[in-house]
């Protein structure tokens, strides 16, 4: 993967482990492992980590006791994944803790949340709150659904690629546009 990301022209990429109920997040394990990555290829694209955090109250707790423990290579920025199961009133709390700790919380792959296709809505009203929307890209065109159900998935109102294989050169109307500035 670092390879192709070098060929590519890839600056920078964030690692970003999962956190829930079946894997517990280790910053300092997954340090030690980009460490020993970035050293194997030293002139590709920076590493820098992160954690996708699953929406469990004990994520929450921990990322408001130890934001830069959990965030995007310690920014204000929190990647948040919804469970499929998922009503306003139980995430609405969580979002609000987040963001009154100081964090901007990016919605993590809304484009698989089934809740969320079926309620473009509650995901309007999710960014126009301040949250960010992460997806991946092909998700744009449906080619990653199955075939029989290929078509865009996630509205374009609500989403902007900022990566470095995205092919657009400016946003659609009434797009919130926000990139991450690359670290030193």
């Amino acid at each position: 993967m670092l390879d192709a990301a070098a060929e590519s022209g890839t600056r920078a990429m964030v690692a970003t482990p999962h956190s829930d109920l079946r894997y517990q997040f280790d910053a300092s394990l997954c340090r030690g492992i980009l460490g020993e990555l970035q050293g194997r290829r030293t002139d590709g694209p920076r590493l820098y980590l992160g954690c996708e955090l699953h929406l469990t109250p004990e994520n929450v707790s921990n990322i408001i006791r130890d934001p830069a423990g959990y965030t995007l290579n310690g920014s204000d920025c929190a990647l948040l994944e919804l469970p499929d199961r998922i009503a306003p009133p139980m995430v609405n709390p969580a979002l609000d803790a987040m963001t009154c700790a100081g964090l901007r919380v990016i919605i993590a792959h809304p484009e698989r949340n089934l809740y969320l296709q079926q309620q473009r809505s509650w995901l309007d009203r999710l960014v126009e709150s301040g949250c960010y929307l992460q997806l991946t890209a092909r998700s744009l065109d449906g080619a990653s659904a199955p075939r029989h159900q290929r078509r865009p998935r996630t509205s374009c109102n609500a989403v902007w690629p900022t990566s470095s294989r995205a092919t657009l050169t400016a946003p659609p109307p009434a797009c919130r546009v926000w990139q991450a500035p690359l670290p030193p």
